[in-house]
């Protein structure tokens, strides 16, 4: 079936498209604020911005200085789809917390493209996603989730918590599934779905090599933290039926009134996250009452509050791959837990 194709076929109802709501636009209308001048313009402003400390050899400085050369025609583009991305170069970084990680690094001219489209859709999808979401913008921020949910664990002490994250959110991040959510959203913009398509299904070189990526969003794209926010509409959709829900990034709470509804929300759960192709992380999931978050039985986790379900020996979330990479965000959730630390129900 073609891209073509695919866009303009009728929806079937599935679990997938829970928690969405379709947007009643005029057609295009998003698609026309992609390539306007004055969008474009801001975005130039985010990448130079993004971009002062580059190194000598990179292309955002050739782009930033024939830019007023290029805009034009790069809006032209764009307005006749003729507009097509670069492949993706993967480079081995040394992030802030000491570890060597993989990413894909874009073309001046693509970040840009990337961040014009972000600009669009964020106060679009952003109005009508779960304001229980809340790393995005106007929903509260980690800060916000974090005192929320401390003054409701410590208001209910005697009630029950699912609190786990993704395992590899973002290399896990089906995109059949995620383009039929932002279809389902957004069913008058064709143009802009090719787009973003074209984003999803990207082609990546390393050393030498060009591969087509079939599955997961790319670190550090602008858009990739909205997408996430899409991909589990569904789980914030379910996580309102009951009790208190905060969601940040791939990281959730759910806190219960009774035990007993533990069983019928880690089903329906685990149903949710089987539609969308994901599996909770083992060794980042707490299960049990909200009293006994400071005990561990026996083993020890990493950081204070992680709030994870760990077999003992395992070391905790220090022993989970790439944790080192998120320690400043599992930081900012210390607290969280009375007690001060992890436990097990």
């Amino acid at each position: 079936m073609s891209i073509s194709s695919w866009i303009t076929r009728p929806f079937r109802r599935q679990p997938t498209l829970a928690g969405l709501t379709p947007q009643r636009l005029p057609l295009h209308l998003l698609w026309r604020q992609v390539w306007s001048m004055a969008n474009l313009d801001a975005a130039f402003d985010w990448l130079g911005a993004q971009t002062d400390d580059a190194g000598a050899n990179s292309d955002v400085w050739d782009y930033r200085r024939h830019w007023e050369a290029r805009r034009a025609a790069l809006s032209g583009e764009l307005q006749r789809e003729t507009f097509r991305f670069q492949p993706a170069r993967i480079v081995t970084i040394r992030t802030e917390a000491g570890d060597w990680e993989r990413r894909e690094v874009r073309a001046a001219e693509d970040r840009l493209v990337i961040r014009a489209l972000a600009q669009v859709l964020q106060p679009t999808l952003g109005a009508v996603l779960s304001p229980r979401c809340t790393h995005l913008k106007g929903h509260g921020g980690l800060p916000g989730a974090v005192r929320e949910t401390q003054d409701w664990l410590a208001a209910h002490p005697g009630q029950h918590v699912i609190k786990s994250d993704v395992q590899g959110f973002y290399a896990h991040i089906d995109p059949v599934i995620l383009a039929e959510q932002l279809r389902y959203l957004l069913p008058h913009e064709p143009a802009l779905h090719r787009l973003l398509w074209a984003f999803l299904r990207r082609t990546v070189e390393d050393g030498g090599r060009y591969s087509d990526c079939e599955r997961g969003l790319p670190l550090g794209a602008a858009l990739s933290p909205l997408l996430g926010a899409v991909y589990l509409s569904p789980l914030d959709a379910l996580g309102a039926r009951e009790g208190f829900y905060r969601r940040y990034m791939d990281d959730w709470v759910w806190v219960l009134p009774k035990r007993q509804g533990l069983r019928r929300a880690l089903k329906d759960q685990s149903a949710v996250l089987q539609a969308l192709r994901v599996t909770m992380h083992p060794d980042k999931t707490f299960i049990g009452p909200v009293a006994r978050g400071s005990t561990f039985s026996g083993s020890t986790a990493g950081p204070p509050a992680c709030g994870c379900r760990t077999p003992a020996g395992h070391g905790g979330m220090r022993s989970s791959r790439g944790f080192m990479s998120r320690v400043r965000r599992r930081n900012a959730l210390r607290g969280i837990w009375p007690g001060g630390s992890g436990g097990r129900g």
